[in-house]
């Protein structure tokens, strides 16, 4: 054996291997990163002091996109989970005869922190950044590598770091849409061929989904925000061609369709959908009577089988759901499903908190709930 040879880093290579416990705490790191969580699960210490591990995690989150030279992070962000990556790795090594931290990591570090924390923090706080969600729902069985390039995902361009602007919070994606998300991910039948509705789409993540993953035949995206509507083809187009049969419109709640609307409701819809669109009690009626209305015109879906209405409430405030199921109640038989928000240690993508219920509706007009019976 040829002792100049290099060692051989093939053990060490295979802790990447697509299944293993290392591979799944690197992946998951890596995943909660591309989302942009402001408090990712970094890999214990026995992976970050290794060389591949290191490399693993600079090729995958901060070396420059071949496109546009740039992270695949935002750029504020990126730097505070650099600067807490490489103490962490720092802090890993007990023999630096054997291990070290990555030159590719340090010199990432180097450039940030000559480009300014600050100026970063700005550009976070007024650009929209590309967000990537893995849909971990639709997995199939794991590659032999540990790429994640399969996985089915939903790219965005959204403000994580934002809660609203110019008088709307539809510029990020709240946690009722990766539930509701996560809920048809599990109900496929409720979306596959079908024509879906999505009342308040904001980002565009659930009309995404269904379109790219689930097999929805169209879909209609609206919101009663111009800046939101006018950003949403840009998310389409980053989700490829499955995801082009997703339009956006404006849409105002009310008891009547707007005019420009004859195009979309003769068609009829199957599945009308919403998240996080319950949070105001004085929207509520108007919201109720879109609903009532989409239900209303025609007697079936536009398949030919019985409409479905979901949506999807974030409980923050336990009087104003009820206020939304008692408002509901009026016209709707109103179904809470059992559907709980998975434990966030137990998540693989796309991560969102386990804090507070989320509930899943399904609401079915009464005279077509007594017509079914």
């Amino acid at each position: 054996m040829d002792s100049n040879a290099p060692p051989d880093k093939a053990p060490t290579a295979r802790l990447m291997t697509s299944g293993t416990i290392a591979a799944t705490a690197v992946q998951r790191f890596c995943r909660q990163c591309l989302q942009a969580e402001p408090a990712p699960d970094f890999p214990g210490p026995e992976l970050l002091r290794l060389d591949v591990v290191q490399e693993y995690l600079y090729a995958q989150l901060f070396a420059p996109d071949a496109q546009d030279g740039e992270s695949r992070l935002p750029p504020a962000y990126a730097l505070r989970v650099l600067k807490t990556l490489v103490g962490k790795i720092e802090d890993s090594i007990d023999d630096w005869d054997e291990h070290g931290i990555s030159d590719n990591l340090m010199g990432c570090l180097a450039n940030s922190h000559a480009s300014g924390s600050q100026a970063a923090a700005l550009a976070d706080a007024v650009k929209k950044n590309r967000v990537v969600y893995y849909v971990s729902a639709l997995e199939t069985e794991p590659s032999p590598s540990n790429t994640d390039a399969s996985a089915p995902t939903i790219t965005l361009l959204e403000n994580r770091a934002t809660i609203a602007a110019a008088g709307t919070t539809g510029i990020r994606t709240w946690e009722a849409a990766l539930h509701l998300g996560a809920h048809l991910c599990e109900h496929r039948d409720v979306v596959a061929g079908k024509r879906v509705l999505e009342l308040g789409a904001g980002t565009g993540y659930v009309s995404i989904l269904c379109a790219k993953h689930l097999g929805a035949a169209a879909c209609l995206a609206t919101d009663g925000s111009p800046e939101v509507v006018e950003g949403l083809p840009a998310n389409v187009q980053l989700n490829g061609p499955k995801a082009s049969v997703v339009e956006a419109r404006e849409l105002y709640w009310g008891p009547s369709p707007p005019a420009d609307w004859s195009d979309w409701s003769q068609g009829g819809f199957d599945t009308i959908l919403g998240a996080d669109i319950t949070f105001d009690a004085r929207d509520m009626p108007d919201l109720l009577a879109t609903i009532r209305w989409c239900l209303s015109n025609g007697a079936s879906g536009a398949s030919g089988g019985e409409k479905t209405v979901i949506i999807a409430a974030t409980e923050r405030n336990r009087k104003t759901f009820e206020t939304f199921v008692q408002l509901a109640a009026e016209a709707f038989d109103v179904e809470d499903v059992a559907f709980p928000v998975p434990p966030r240690a137990s998540q693989a993508g796309p991560f969102y908190s386990d804090a507070v219920p989320i509930h899943i509706c399904r609401l079915q007009l009464r005279d077509a709930a007594r017509r079914k019976q």
